[in-house]
């Protein structure tokens, strides 16, 4: 606050005046002055000579007064005027700011400089002329914080370009506000102390001070939510599964900045999943949410993002959850194996995407677990994800896990049991318990979810395929007898004994059943059906076999589809038709599947799935339409009956051929790498099996 001030005898005292004036009332009058700014007030000038001022606040310099003397009759004498001097020498004070107690950023996934604008403001040097003439202000700053490592490069604080003065409430133009900028260490948060000391350009002569009180800002980083794991991760495309999201910096003190009251639970955050929000999220800690899956295709990627104020932050998995539409085991050309997906995106024949599991040989064999979220796979691998199975594994997403000690040969088939048990069917002759030792099953065993067992007695003979309607199992293979009943070839399980298929099926081996209402089709290499000659399929009606035909090769498929019976294999001839690997039965013949010729190698597996028929096997190449080839390049996905002729199309042994379009399509993704495409399995459609009589 200004004061004002009385300097003594700056001019002559002129109370005591000569006789001739003693008569006469005299004042000092201040002509001019050459610098006005320099005061608040004055300087006025008493008869006594004492100067009266209020210096201006902030203000130095040197200003020159021009005084005369003036009579009461207003009579001026400025022919004697004196110039009085002034000189008001600066004595800086300490320049002052502001700062919040607290600020708050996002950890960074990369080196990025971030900017806080504006967070040092109320910035007054001292003293502060005006806006032209002011000093600079400038901080030394820094910082104590929880980890050597947070910052990339130090906090610093710098006026931003092209600012201006900013008045106040009491109308005192401060300096611009200032901006505190620092690089944070990606991947590092937590928090740090920061120190700010200000001062100016103004010195220390006379007793002043050019340096401020230390202000000081607490400044978290706080960490972006890290996403480790989904469980379960494998899921049907229907979505509606609660998941649980496991990873880091949910839902804390630390990670949120704040404490919950007692029983609440910490909000804003949300989940997506492919792009698609998971609903009802619900933060249980800062390791654990839960959430419902919405539906999707494919591999899906994760993001976890929270929002507390001003703060968003996100933490992302790539392929955390897998919606399997389809599901089918291969063996590479190296002879290793593969699990792996398809589609693994939003498109319904999109590329496929193998699983990062690790398995020694080849899958022959699959099945879905647990609404979609766990796979068995059993073929002729030891190891699975480096885990010693012995030929059969379950799979979640993440482990792998042991059933028993697995199998002493390959596992060719596995289906559900009434009751819910899982039956592995395949070319071995004892099962290992988890508790050591084994037991004798033969090529059938029942699993109950902790111990393998026989099914009624131990069995003889090699076990390729097996199926299931209501409370019937069907298998078949290289047998002669079941527990004493011959049973050439098939045999089958009613739940509580085994029984004949009439005189059985001779001259080779059954690797492949269907079941359609209260027919049982089976196929294979087999020659003789019930005592009649077949060549490689037949079906049985309840009483007796019948023969469908002639096909010029074995059988190592079936699958019924609306209406018709799909085999694939070998052959190249169907009756009079000529039929590459792959045709349909209906109305008492065999006719192409569409118009395109077929594969050109062996069908190993069929699947319906809804209105598609996949298959896979050891081909290299697909039949395809001219026009179909060119409506697929334009993006057309829909066509009629195609009379055209056909050209090939490589492709990576896995297609799919569908109702409406009538023509094959190809799978891709894996290209060459796969030597054939042994197992498909898909989940059950809204609690069913894909289609009619099909075993999940």
């Amino acid at each position: 606050m200004a004061t004002e001030m009385v300097h003594e005898s700056v001019l002559g005292n002129f109370t005591s005046l000569p006789d001739d004036e003693v008569t006469r009332a005299l004042s000092f009058v201040v002509l001019s002055n050459s610098a006005p700014w320099l005061f608040a007030a004055g300087p006025a000038f008493r008869i006594d000579g004492a100067a009266i001022f209020t210096l201006a606040p902030g203000r130095s310099g040197a200003a020159s007064v021009t005084v005369a003397l003036k009579n009461d009759r207003q009579v001026l004498d400025d022919r004697r005027s004196v110039v009085v001097p002034f000189r008001v020498e600066q004595v800086n004070s300490p320049p002052t700011a502001t700062v919040p107690a607290h600020l708050a950023v996002v950890e960074q996934e990369a080196v990025v400089e971030q900017h806080l604008v504006g967070v040092i403001h109320d910035v007054l040097p001292g003293p502060f002329y005006d806006e032209w003439n002011s000093q600079a202000v400038s901080f030394r700053v820094s910082f104590a914080s929880s980890s050597a490592a947070l910052f990339a490069t130090p906090p610093f604080v710098v006026m931003e370009e092209g600012s201006g003065h900013v008045h106040t409430h009491d109308d005192i133009p401060h300096l611009p506000p200032h901006t505190l900028r620092f690089t944070t260490s990606p991947g590092v948060h937590g928090v740090a102390e920061v120190s700010l000391v200000p001062y100016d350009n103004g010195g220390v002569a006379l007793g002043g001070s050019d340096t401020g009180q230390t202000l000081t800002t607490q400044l978290k980083v706080y960490p972006r939510p890290r996403v480790r794991a989904v469980y379960p991760r494998i899921g049907t495309v229907w979505g509606g599964a609660t998941v649980t999201v496991r990873g880091d910096f949910f839902g804390s003190a630390y990670s949120r900045g704040y404490f919950l009251e007692a029983g609440g639970k910490y909000s804003n955050v949300s989940v997506l999943l492919g792009g698609r929000a998971c609903e009802h999220v619900d933060v249980i800690s800062d390791s654990e949410l839960h959430c419902v899956v919405p539906p999707g295709r494919g591999c899906a990627n994760i993001s976890v993002t929270i929002v507390d104020g001003s703060l968003t932050r996100s933490g992302h998995l790539s392929c955390g959850y897998v919606y399997t539409e389809m599901l089918f085991g291969a063996v590479q050309e190296e002879g290793n194996g593969v699990l792996a997906l398809g589609p693994k995106d939003g498109e319904a024949a999109g590329a496929s995407a193998l699983f990062d599991l690790a398995v020694s040989k080849s899958v022959l064999a699959l099945h879905i677990l647990e609404g979609g979220s766990q796979v068995v796979l059993g073929g002729s691998f030891l190891t699975a994800g480096d885990v010693r199975v012995n030929h059969i594994a379950r799979y979640d997403g993440h482990m792998v896990h042991k059933l028993g000690n697995g199998m002493d040969g390959a596992v060719h088939a596995l289906v559900q049991l009434p009751g819910g048990d899982m039956l592995a069917a395949g070319v071995f002759t004892k099962s290992y318990l988890s508790s050591g030792g084994a037991v004798g099953t033969g090529g059938l065993a029942r699993w109950d979810g902790s111990r393998w067992s026989s099914l009624e007695c131990t069995m003889s003979g090699s076990y390729f395929t097996a199926a299931v309607n209501g409370s019937l199992l069907y298998v078949g293979g290289r047998l002669k007898e079941t527990c004493g009943i011959p049973t050439r070839g098939i045999a089958l399980w009613d739940s509580y004994r085994w029984r004949a298929l009439g005189s059985g099926l001779a001259g080779g081996a059954v690797h492949a059943i269907a079941l359609h209402h209260d027919f049982v089709y089976a196929g294979g290499s087999f020659v003789e059906a019930g005592g009649h000659a077949v060549s490689r399929v037949a079906r049985w009606d309840g009483a007796d076999w019948h023969a469908l035909g002639f096909l010029n090769g074995d059988v190592h498929s079936l699958a019924v589809f609306g209406e018709y019976l799909f085999a694939g294999g070998d052959f190249t001839m169907a009756g009079s038709r000529q039929c590459n690997h792959l045709a349909r039965f209906y109305s008492g013949e065999w006719v192409e599947v569409g118009a395109s010729g077929g594969v050109n190698g062996p069908v190993l597996t069929l699947l319906p799935i809804q209105s598609c028929l996949y298959f896979g096997g050891a081909f290299s190449q697909v039949a395809q339409a001219p026009d179909r080839a060119q409506a697929h390049s334009s993006g057309a996905l829909r066509g009629g009956n195609r009379t055209h002729s056909s050209k090939p199309t490589t492709m990576a042994r896995l297609a799919r051929w569908c109702v409406h379009e009538q023509q094959f399509e190809a799978i891709q993704g894996v290209g060459m790498l796969l030597g054939s495409v042994r197992a498909l399995a898909a989940p059950p459609l809204n609690g069913q099996c894909p289609s009619t009589m099909s075993v999940c």
